[in-house]
């Protein structure tokens, strides 16, 4: 019985690191999100500053490539956050299997079995 409760507490347990990771990585994107509205915004002043003879094109080019930053960091942000939600569905208990499988590998009746639990 003591290692059926050790199975169960490691399992809460990594369902909550998962959702406190989930927590983070929203916090994360939000703030990605606000660099890249801001970047773009940034980008679009210079533009405007440049057609009026304000900015120089270096100005311009600048402010392109730190908006083509935050786009890549956006994209990292949202890719770490499917990588977390994934974590949370395997935690969770679930998965995927190739088509015409009907349970997965390494099911969970191996680890029933090893449990010694009738």
């Amino acid at each position: 019985m003591a290692l059926y409760r050790q199975v169960v507490l490691g399992a809460f347990g990594q369902v909550a690191d998962t959702l406190r990771a989930l927590d983070h990585d929203a916090a994360a994107l939000r703030a990605q999100d606000e660099a890249l509205a801001s970047a773009k915004e940034a980008l679009r002043l210079v533009q405007i500053n440049y057609e009026a003879g304000l900015s120089t094109y270096l100005e311009v080019l600048i402010a392109d490539e730190q908006y083509h930053q935050a786009i890549t960091h956006d994209l990292q942000a949202t890719a770490v956050r499917y990588q977390d939600t994934v974590a949370l569905y395997v935690a969770l208990g679930g998965g995927w299997w190739s088509e015409g499988e009907t349970t997965p590998p390494g099911s969970y009746s191996r680890a029933w079995r090893a449990s010694g639990l009738p």
